[in-house]
């Protein structure tokens, strides 16, 4: 057996169009080329077929222009069929070579429709986090909502509540984080898009006098909200370190002028890291970067604690990780190896297909922050902890059994 204790924290990332469908009352149109629709309609079919709709375009369409006006029809079926509130077109790479104003064309069927509508421009190769600049799914997400909350502000006016948004992962919140109860008390409101169930809801998160970021991909998004609506943000990115979630809430308190009661809270937190690190003493930790985002954060924040990191996996680095990887490598002998998650083959086989058909989306990854992820931290490496010890118990008694 490997001495090394492995666990997975799993991800609140998603596919595509799972990420897309989030806002409420709102419509997906793909438009493309046979061969990307053809894709799509098998990736997007698993995850929210109920809410995208796709245009196969020809050479023809494409060459002549005459997709414009196709996609111009394709958007008025969907509005009145499908009742949309609000529109996200989405176009594939092709469409770069043949330099669509997109912003001229989003603005025509907004005008003639009267929804708003954005687009999203999908290449897949510039899609991997670890890819400098990339256009990954958080990011467009997260600057599709601040495009059609900038459309949302224009129509009802500058209006400022009480509202504090969280931008970053769009999978619902979990209920155990305590954000949301901390707020309350001080008079604001959190705002997330998995908590909006219409448009209208979706709508209020305009009107917020604070944008929370809690991932460097949604800080394009604050930035722009910052300009165009006058929104402030906050950093508030990914940590399980107990005295720098306890900063952040000390500068969340700042940023709303209001008192936050957090100690008890992160009293918690803290009793179950002393019987976590009590219960693992000092068994070696596999930080595995393919079981959980963040690893090197995630490594540093065991390290800090007094556990006992045994190695780290990873099979892609992005730079927001750059200080604690800087960190683990320097202070530490915790030897680091690259390893591959794309090693599986991608053949479909013709039995399979059928059943691929059948598959239904399943219930996404909760979006877990501040106290909340470090409880979900520490007790995944206790269940490993004690899913091992009952695996060494079994193996005893059946080596013990007569016969054996």
């Amino acid at each position: 057996m490997n001495d090394l204790l492995e666990f997975g924290l799993g991800s609140a990332k998603s596919g595509v169009y799972a990420s897309y469908a989030v806002i409420p009352e709102c419509q997906i149109l793909f438009a493309g080329p046979a061969v990307c629709t053809r894709h799509d309609i098998l990736t997007s079919m698993v995850q929210v077929k109920d809410k995208i709709a796709h245009l196969c375009l020809d050479e023809t369409d494409i060459v002549t222009g005459g997709y414009v006006e196709l996609i111009e029809e394709a958007a008025g079926e969907l509005v009145r069929e499908a009742g949309a509130k609000a529109l996200i077109l989405v176009t594939c790479c092709e469409n770069a070579l043949i330099g669509t104003d997109f912003e001229m064309l989003t603005s025509a069927i907004g005008k003639k429709f009267g929804i708003p509508v954005e687009c999203v421009q999908i290449n897949r190769l510039n899609m991997y986090r670890a890819r400098k600049g990339a256009k990954t799914i958080s990011r467009n997400i997260n600057e599709l909502i601040a495009g059609f909350l900038k459309t949302a502000a224009a129509e009802d006016g500058p209006r400022r509540d009480n509202g504090v948004n969280l931008l970053g992962p769009v999978q619902p919140l979990s209920p155990k984080n305590e954000l949301a109860r901390l707020l309350k008390p001080a008079g604001a409101e959190l705002r997330h898009v998995s908590l909006c169930g219409t448009y209208d809801d979706f709508k209020k998160m305009a009107r917020a006098s604070l944008n929370i970021v809690t991932e460097p991909e949604a800080v394009g998004a604050a930035r722009e909200m910052e300009k165009t609506l006058g929104i402030p943000w906050l950093d508030m990115s990914y940590t399980v370190s107990l005295p720098a979630v306890k900063e952040q809430y000390a500068h969340l308190a700042e940023a709303l002028n209001v008192e936050l009661f957090y100690e008890d809270r992160a009293a918690m937190t803290e009793r179950l890291l002393h019987r976590t690190r009590r219960l693992l003493g000092d068994t070696p930790i596999s930080v595995d970067g393919r079981k959980l985002t963040h690893p090197f954060t995630v490594a540093k924040a065991l390290i800090d604690e007094g556990f006992h990191v045994g190695e780290i996996r990873i099979d892609e680095f992005v730079a927001e990780e750059t200080d604690c990887k800087n960190w683990v490598t320097q202070n530490t002998a915790v030897p680091v190896t690259f390893v591959s998650s794309r090693n599986q083959s991608n053949t479909i086989r013709k039995d399979h297909f059928c059943a691929l058909l059948e598959v239904r989306r399943g219930q996404p990854g909760e979006f877990f922050t501040g106290f909340a992820l470090i409880d979900r931290l520490l007790e995944a490496l206790t269940a490993a902890y004690n899913g091992r010890m009952r695996i060494s118990e079994e193996i005893v008694e059946k080596a013990a059994a007569p016969g054996a």
